[in-house]
């Protein structure tokens, strides 16, 4: 059995793995390496799970519906509809636990529950909620105000679940008590499509209603290309989170006393603007540092990234102004990260550096080199000796086709057809040739030794005329068969591509 190397040979033009996070600016955009050639082959995985360009998400949001406060109303409508159930399955809300209305009440007067020895108040309304925090079990005096005779006094402890408030002191008879605080409304039905929410109690006017309830949000992304500077940028919907950090006009003025040259920046380690995650800070340059003195640019002579270090090579004096801008990685900030895989333009890929063919070796997920045997490898080398020139290698002259010599001229497409498959057949007969030489020093199995072509088909495009398209069936000595798909092109510039 004999192996070869599997080769690749038509550049994909894809940027695989491009890892990123988002710009600290507004952490919403990211800057891709290199200009996209389709927005159609974009694949962008956010923290590891693919993110759909059109992904929406559940948002809880606040809505204040106090408008619709009329002292006989107990039917309340949101804006933003479908409610969602929050367990962001894209559910309609239908339960009376899917939303929360809180009720706002002011100065409600509670002084008829003391005589001058009880330091509990009970509210008319419960379950007390907190008026920051919808989620919040224990409740603080933030949360709940009383007052005695327009003065506020210290709360001991609340008990939300029934309204309980315990004062430190016990009011006096003649004392007038008012408490003002938030509570749960119960909710009656939800209709998730409209938007309507029924309460059990009536809120009057004056009080507050507020409705905190799950809605859809875009959080998918769009793609930006500026055609000028062949920039291309992933523009999230909802921001993300970033460890890196824009820090601008740091004013280090008080460093500098007259005899000074240098000063360290409040944060490190510095970054280059526009950093992955894996970028390194010794690849800082000393212009990502913005410096200014008295308002005039100046770069440092010196600088150490990891430690903040800068140089200005003159001493400013007591009275002047420095600042300076640059970005750092804060290592203990969590932040998001993006793994984007996209085509980039032919002319400007890195892999095949513009010439849409990359002859490279290709090497699995352990890093060992993929090699191909048997009816693979007789496949592979029949495609190379079929797009190879013939009379480029001169130690082997012969080694080759001659599809380069119908360059220019103009026959019918049968003429073409007839001269395609001629030229197939002919590399078939002189593989076998090599093959029955291979076996003099070398076993050659079977399934990789070469029999013959069988429906030999060469159609040409009905968009393109220099385009023609070429199958047949290899047959191997084992009688296994395997698919042979390619192409050649009659492009423009004179050139013949398999």
């Amino acid at each position: 059995m004999s192996f070869d190397a599997r080769l690749s040979t038509l550049c994909d033009h894809r940027e695989v793995g491009e890892d990123h996070t988002v710009e600290p600016s507004d952490n919403k955009t990211i800057y891709l390496d290199m200009p996209i050639g389709s927005e159609e082959k974009i694949t962008i995985r956010y923290n590891t799970v693919p993110l759909n360009r059109y992904n929406e998400s559940e948002l809880l949001d606040t809505e204040d519906v106090t408008s619709q406060v009329t002292g006989s109303n107990s039917i309340f409508v949101v804006s933003e509809v479908p409610i969602t159930d929050g367990s962001n399955k894209r559910q309609v809300a239908s339960s009376i636990f899917d939303a929360i209305v809180r009720v706002f009440v002011y100065d409600e007067d509670a002084s008829a529950q003391f005589t001058g020895v009880e330091t509990t108040l009970v509210t008319q309304h419960r379950r007390l909620m907190s008026q920051f925090n919808v989620f919040a079990t224990q409740l603080t005096s933030e949360n709940v105000t009383v007052k005695v005779n327009s003065v506020e006094v210290e709360i001991e402890s609340i008990e939300p679940l029934f309204g309980k408030i315990i004062l430190k002191d016990p009011p006096l008879s003649t004392d007038t008590v008012i408490v003002t605080y938030v509570y749960r409304a119960r909710i009656s039905s939800i209709d998730g499509q409209s938007g309507a929410i029924i309460i059990r109690e009536t809120p009057t006017v004056g009080q507050d209603v507020l409705i905190d309830y799950y809605r859809l949000v875009k959080d998918g992304w769009t793609v930006s290309t500026d055609r000028i500077t062949l920039t291309t940028k992933i523009i999230f919907d909802r921001p993300k989170q970033t460890n890196r950090v824009l820090v601008q006009d740091e004013d280090v003025s008080d460093q500098f006393t007259g005899t000074e040259t240098t000063f360290y920046t409040k944060y490190k380690p510095h970054i280059p603007p526009r950093a992955k995650l894996l970028t390194e800070p010794i690849e800082t340059m000393v212009t990502d540092v913005i410096i200014e003195h008295n308002g005039q640019r100046t770069v440092a002579i010196r600088f150490d990234a990891e430690t903040g270090f800068l140089d200005l090579g003159f001493a400013p004096k007591a009275t002047d102004t420095v600042t300076v801008t640059y970005n750092y990685r804060d290592e203990t900030a969590a932040t998001d990260t993006f793994s984007i895989d996209y085509q980039a333009q032919p002319d400007r890929c890195r892999k095949c550096k513009a010439t849409d063919v990359v002859n490279d070796y290709s090497y699995d997920k352990l890093g060992q080199l993929i090699i191909v045997s048997e009816e693979d490898k007789m496949l592979q080398d029949l495609l190379k000796l079929t797009t190879a020139i013939k009379g480029t290698n001169t130690a082997h002259p012969w080694y080759g086709t001659s599809l380069i010599s119908f360059i220019g001229t103009a026959r019918l497409p049968e003429y073409y057809q007839m001269k395609f498959k001629a030229e197939l057949i002919d590399a078939g007969d002189r593989m076998k040739d090599l093959q029955n030489q291979q076996t003099q020093y070398q076993t050659v199995d079977d399934e990789e030794f070469f029999s013959f072509l069988d429906d030999i088909q060469v159609i040409q495009s009905e968009d393109d005329v220099n385009f023609y398209e070429v199958s047949a069936t290899v047959v191997s000595q084992a009688a296994t068969a395997i698919e042979l798909t390619t192409d050649i092109m009659f492009n423009q510039q004179n050139t013949v591509r398999g």
